[in-house]
């Protein structure tokens, strides 16, 4: 047996609001939604429509996104987690000091400024518009 990567699937407040963060501010594409309480999909997202998944990509990691009250029907045993949760997702990045100084310039909420660690990597940490967070490094 060989494992081949592991997509997170975040439980979100809205499906929209998210995949924005993540494109505008990260980079990152769609792959494809799913319209609400249907088994739609789309490969874009169209502002009067409301959305309960979402898969979103940038390079070679994948995201996916499902709405608060889908994830938490599908999840029984997640039902009383919060939002944001206790998980750091851990990001390998190259060239960090020009993605650090990109984000600064965008309204996104770091909570560890970029700083090179005792193990060998240079990292920063930000906060989601749903409170996960995003840790990015890079080996030195």
């Amino acid at each position: 047996m060989k494992f081949k990567g592991i997509t997170p699937n975040l439980s979100v407040k809205n499906i929209k609001e998210t995949v924005a963060f993540y494109q505008l501010i990260l980079g990152f594409e769609i792959k494809m939604v799913v319209l609400e309480d249907t088994h739609t999909v789309e490969d874009y997202i169209v502002d009067t429509h409301e959305y309960d998944y979402a898969l979103v990509y940038r390079d070679e990691l994948h995201i996916m996104f499902t709405k608060e009250n889908t994830f938490r029907e599908n999840v029984h045993e997640l039902e009383k987690q919060p939002l944001g949760a206790s998980t750091l997702f851990y990001i390998e990045v190259e060239n960090i000091d020009k993605f650090y100084t990109y984000l600064l310039q965008s309204s996104v909420n770091v909570v560890k400024e970029l700083t090179t660690t005792w193990y060998g990597m240079r990292e920063f940490f930000i906060k989601d518009c749903n409170g996960y967070v995003l840790a990015f490094g890079e080996q030195v």
